[in-house]
């Protein structure tokens, strides 16, 4: 009996099917690049207005177009499906650690912790797209400026924080309370309350020790820079 149409192909070892998607893959990719550039020269083509700004446009069109096939080449790494059946796969999964092994080596794709009890096992490495999702008042900012603090003070990285909700001048001041109530860079020092900041109640020792801290996180501290901006 026929067992699948005469325009099928039929592949007699695992091998040669995993040689034939990766092939076939890469014939797709390499279409939607010409299909993206060419679609560009028929839409310059037809421009009714020729100036700058229409260029410009149609130019960032395509560098958006390419830039979503770069993203999917450099996803899939030669593969986006595979048989998992036979020599192949045990090959394949060799190969996937060989590659991550090489860039723990070579220092390519370094893990970060969010350093939060009970989220030991969560990392984040860079190029990750991280989305914290809740409602208001449920604690987005709060976990956003601690990851930010980790970066900047424990991996020594440059940062941006923007707040569309919080005033620049809270954000600021939070940032800094937050380092100084880092116990392990100041064991034995006053805890800074930001209801009592926010409040105007600190007292004089709170306020001495404050500006140490301020002046370790902006100056005198080996950390990464902060850069805050309310839009």
């Amino acid at each position: 009996d026929k067992i699948c149409d005469l325009d099928v192909p039929v592949y007699k070892t695992e091998e040669d099917f995993i040689t034939a998607l990766v092939v076939s893959q890469k014939t797709l990719l390499e279409m939607d690049i010409v299909k993206v550039i060419s679609e560009y020269q028929v839409e310059y083509v037809n421009l009714n207005v020729k100036n700058k700004k229409t260029i410009l446009g149609s130019v960032d069109d395509l560098i958006t177009k390419l830039y979503k096939i770069k993203y999917k080449i450099s996803q899939t790494e030669d593969n986006t499906s595979s048989l998992v059946y036979g020599e192949e796969a045990v090959k394949l999964i060799k190969s996937i650690y060989a590659k991550i092994e090489e860039k723990r080596i070579n220092q390519e794709a370094i893990y970060f912790d969010i350093g939060i009890k009970g989220f030991e096992d969560i990392q984040m490495k860079k190029g990750d797209f991280v989305v914290i999702a809740a409602y208001t008042s449920h604690g987005k900012s709060v976990w956003l400026r601690h990851i930010i603090y980790q970066f900047l003070v424990k991996y020594h990285m440059n940062c941006c924080f923007f707040s569309f909700e919080m005033s620049h001048n809270i954000i600021l001041s939070f940032f800094h309370i937050l380092h100084a109530n880092n116990k392990e860079i100041f064991p034995g020092t006053p805890y800074i309350s930001n209801s009592k900041f926010k409040r105007g109640e600190l007292s004089e020792e709170e306020k001495s020790f404050l500006e140490i801290a301020e002046r370790d996180f902006s100056i005198e501290g080996d950390y990464g820079t902060l850069f805050l901006e309310q839009p």
